[in-house]
């Protein structure tokens, strides 16, 4: 067996990646190339409505059909995590291929998450005009000025339809005047809005200029309702992602909070820990992270985490449909476009065409997901861009794009499919071959031993003493759950090892390869012994100190202190057990998993106060789960047992994905002297 496989084994469908950044984290850099590090993420800072916003402008915003942006409050983006995702975007499929197939933001994500209408006519429109000075006063009320005679080009305030961001802020930094005209109000409301598309929707990679092309939707403001600004958000965020996915990006723009919130909702055990949630009367999912803290200094918070949390994912801890039980109680503006959510349709931004590919990622749609048709993401559209082309008259360009998304002719449909996708499915089977299996060989260790184990089994019948051996190890290491007995024989005549991956020890389900994914095991096959009681004790998820490294594996596998299976991955650092066991505000449905399998270690109580704190902290939890199932009667536990915490380093590595490289001092803390 080769230790180290990243993939595809069939290249048919991801053809780009020597060109991906991926390549470089798995194989050694050629000369003159470099291993890709954290991406800096272009966003702006200061919350737009700190100061409050006056009723008649946030009236108008309103009528423009942009009501839902002014409910997102400002967060601190996580470069690290934006990072790991975009390591795992796939320009090929405009989706993200995670271990357990493919993901992606779709059109349903953007209108739920941000409230941006999607239907309506594509934002496309001219990108030249003769004065753009003159087109700033008309529909903002200041005239920027010229170029100073002999400095240097792209110094101007504005320079072509960009405008400069600081500029504009110091005119508009006035709050609205009482006895304000309504021309005046409308100038004004037409700054918030090109704010609120410059820095949540459309960001570009200089980070401090607007693009005023935007305001020719807006006059009258009202007509700004008539466009689908998700879809355009979409097709920009694609490009970016797509461009960012290459070996020489350095940073990324486009609705990068979109991905954040994307992936909090969807991975519970990667999303910031809420002490205090919001409670709010009809809950936008962006407001249930409000006030969360994104901290450089968190000796977790790393990329390198981030990809071992990504690639240890489990099928019951991904969250394939967070908003199924709240869409009832959304906004009408989060879901008025919910019948063209699933269309395959292409993505217009001016000049930017991408395709939408919901058939691709049908289950975060409550539908049976089946192995896909080969799709052509077009790689000279993806070469277009604005340089040298301002001139164009893009609604004839791209005539036959606008056709196909007015037209919204296909729409994806499959049968309903609400459970955990079994490991031998048509679609799984497919997927293994054509994806990338692992972006670091470190992630793929894990895989390798125990594919290893499964092989070796294989060779040997039953009652072997080598047979047994392995029978032992795998389930010392709680992953007897990826196979049953009768999958074991197929193994050898297989070229992808017939497992089960990642199902509870509670309910142990196998599957031979002609079987139903709802089909129980049959009971002449034992499930392995729990550690976990079901009186609610959990095995502890430590530190792992030299103390416990001096201990053999034996020791170790006899311990139960120990949670082997969460070890696969102990190089991202340790987990926290009530991050696992509180709610994330994910919106996970109890019934969205077979009555076989427990339900997600964030279905409990959310604390109201941790260790007397009222904070909010991000814990990447990599791939830990807890269960709670009948074991012998619970050993009375003994804190004093528990290995100690490391003490925590003095600084950060440079390469270690924290703070742009930079490295950083940690303070410790102040100790008061006691009264005497």
């Amino acid at each position: 067996m080769d230790p180290h496989r990243a993939g595809p084994s069939i290249g048919t469908v991801l053809t780009r990646q020597p060109m991906h950044r991926s390549s470089l984290l798995w194989d050694a850099p050629l000369a003159g190339e470099e291993v890709p590090g954290v991406l800096t993420c272009r966003h702006r800072d200061k919350g737009l409505f700190d100061g409050g916003l006056d009723p008649q402008i946030a009236t108008y915003i309103t009528d423009a059909g942009l009501d839902g942006l002014l409910q997102v409050p400002h967060m601190d983006l996580d470069h690290a995590l934006i990072t790991a995702l975009v390591e795992r975007w796939r320009p090929e499929t405009h989706s993200f291929h995670l271990p357990h197939g493919e993901m992606t933001i779709t059109l349903q994500d953007i209108e739920v998450i941000l409230g941006v209408p999607v239907h309506g006519l594509p934002v496309v429109g001219f990108t030249h005009m003769d004065n753009w000075r003159d087109f700033c006063i008309d529909l903002l009320g200041f005239l920027p000025p010229d170029r100073p005679v002999g400095t240097k080009k792209n110094t101007a305030v504005l320079e072509g339809p960009r405008i400069k961001a600081k500029w504009l802020e110091e005119q508009f930094r006035n709050p609205l005047p009482a006895d304000a005209t309504e021309v005046r109000v409308q100038q004004y409301a037409r700054y918030y809005i090109l704010q609120m598309l410059g820095s949540i929707l459309f960001m570009d990679k200089s980070g401090e200029r607007l693009s005023i092309m935007y305001l020719q939707f807006f006059n009258p403001i009202s007509n700004g309702k008539n466009y689908s600004w998700g879809s355009a958000t979409l097709s920009w965020l694609y490009r970016h992602l797509c461009k960012a996915s290459e070996k020489t990006a350095k940073q990324i723009g486009g609705a990068l909070l979109l991905v954040q919130l994307w992936a909090w909702a969807r991975f519970p055990q990667i999303c910031p820990v809420m002490r205090h949630p919001h409670r709010v009367h009809r809950p936008c999912v962006h407001l249930l992270w409000k006030g969360a803290k994104i901290t450089t200094d968190h000796s977790m918070h790393v990329l390198c985490a981030y990809r071992v949390s990504l690639a240890s994912l489990r099928p019951n801890q991904i969250v394939w449909e967070p908003y199924r039980d709240y869409l009832g109680s959304l906004p009408t503006y989060c879901t008025a476009g919910q019948h063209i959510w699933r269309s395959i349709v292409p993505l217009i931004h001016f000049w930017v065409i991408e395709d939408h590919h919901p058939e691709r990622v049908l289950r975060q749609f409550g539908m049976k997901q089946g192995v896909p048709d080969n799709v052509d993401t077009s790689i000279e559209l993806h070469k277009i861009t604005l340089q040298g082309k301002q001139e164009k008259n893009w609604v004839q360009e791209h005539a036959t794009h606008i056709a196909r998304w007015a037209a919204h002719a296909t729409i994806a449909k499959a049968p309903p499919f609400h459970g955990v996708m079994s490991y031998n499915d048509e679609y799984m089977v497919w997927y293994r071959s054509i994806t990338v299996r692992h972006i670091t060989k470190e992630t793929s260790y894990w895989d390798t031993l125990v594919e290893s184990q499964l092989r070796i089994m294989a060779k040997f019948e039953p009652g072997f003493e080598i047979y047994t051996d392995c029978m032992n190890a795998l389930k010392s290491v709680e992953e007897i759950s990826r196979l049953t007995l009768d999958d074991v024989r197929t193994v050898g005549n297989a070229s992808e090892p017939v497992v089960r991956r990642g199902q509870q020890a509670g309910g142990r389900r196998g599957h031979g390869g002609h079987q139903s994914s709802q089909c129980h095991a049959s009971s002449r096959h034992p499930t392995t012994a729990s550690r976990h009681t079901s009186g609610g004790r959990h095995t502890p998820v430590h530190d792992h100190t030299m103390e416990e490294a001096s201990q053999t594996s034996d020791e170790m596998m006899q311990d139960t202190r120990y949670d082997m299976g969460s070890m696969a991955h102990d190089d991202a650092g340790p987990s926290h057990t009530f991050a696992q066991t509180c709610r994330s505000p994910s919106m996970v449905r109890d019934d969205t998993y077979p009555p076989t399998s427990s339900p997600p270690p964030t279905t409990g109580t959310i604390p109201g106060d941790v260790c007397g704190r009222d904070e909010m902290r991000f814990m990447p939890t990599p791939g830990a789960i807890q269960t709670e199932i009948p074991t012998p009667p619970p050993e009375a536990s003994h804190s004093e047992d528990r290995p100690r915490r490391p003490q925590r380093t003095q600084t950060h590595p440079p390469n270690c994905g924290t703070g742009h490289g930079k490295v950083r001092l940690v303070k410790e803390p102040v100790r008061r002297r006691k009264r005497e």
